[in-house]
């Protein structure tokens, strides 16, 4: 997904930065859908800038005009959106499945391909007023794909930050995705998983070891299996949620 949408991405994944361009980023991607009826004035308030700065953020991507910028934003934001609902018909998770069952035991693969988990956690999305998440940056970066569909499907997307002095506090009605495969973030960052639960927002992790109290909110990642094994098994987690929540929530958008 080469586009306007994962350039504005990396602006909202870099949280311990958070000047006027993520701001403007994180506007922009909060309102993809309605940009077009837009003015440039309505941007910059929402954005908390002004007319000039927004200007300015728009010459990083080379666009010496608002109208042609936004133009181009809502035709990405629709391609993508048309490539999502096609490509439904096109999925064969069986095949993935099939792979993962020949090199996992058992019982971890109907742990991984647990139905009814990613069922639950599409529902909890689509109730969610923003998808928060939170990482290392190896495992943000392979979600990146993910984060641009979910903002196409009208969801707010965010990353927050392991760090004390810039992180903000998930409120109730948000979904927090934790991304760690030995849980050393809560190390790094002290008292990190209390801040993310203060106003008890739901909380789903991915990785090796559950920090949370429900397995029912633990997409698990074996240990003892290669890196590319690792990889497959959180970039099919990751394609799932996505075509799943596509399939049951996407043609509202």
């Amino acid at each position: 997904m080469n586009n306007l949408i994962t350039s504005l991405l990396i602006f909202i994944n870099n949280p311990e930065v958070r000047d006027t361009d993520y701001q403007i980023a994180s506007c922009l991607l909060s309102h993809c859908h309605d940009i077009r009826h837009m003015t440039i004035q309505e941007l910059a308030e929402k954005s908390y800038v002004s007319v000039s700065t927004i200007n300015r953020f728009l010459k990083i991507f080379g666009f010496s005009r608002y109208s042609i910028f936004k133009e181009v934003l809502n035709q990405h934001v629709h391609v993508r959106y048309s490539q999502m609902m096609e490509r439904l018909s096109e999925q064969m998770p069986n095949q993935v499945e099939s792979l993962l069952q020949a090199v996992l035991s058992e019982d971890t693969y109907y742990q991984v391909a647990d139905k009814v988990r990613l069922e639950h956690l599409c529902e909890s999305i689509a109730k969610a007023e923003r998808l928060i998440l939170v990482g290392s940056d190896e495992m943000i970066a392979a979600s990146l794909r993910f984060q641009g569909d979910f903002v196409v499907m009208g969801k707010t997307v965010l990353k927050d930050s392991m760090y004390p002095g810039n992180r903000f506090t998930p409120k109730s009605s948000d979904l927090v995705l934790i991304f760690s495969m030995t849980g050393r973030i809560f190390e790094l960052s002290y008292g990190l998983l209390a801040s993310l639960q203060s106003e008890e927002p739901e909380i789903y992790m991915c990785g090796h070891y559950n920090f949370l109290e429900s397995e029912q909110f633990f997409l698990p990642i074996p240990e003892a299996v290669d890196e590319v094994v690792e990889n497959m098994i959180l970039d099919y987690y990751l394609t799932r949620i996505t075509y799943h929540y596509a399939a049951r929530y996407g043609h509202d958008c």
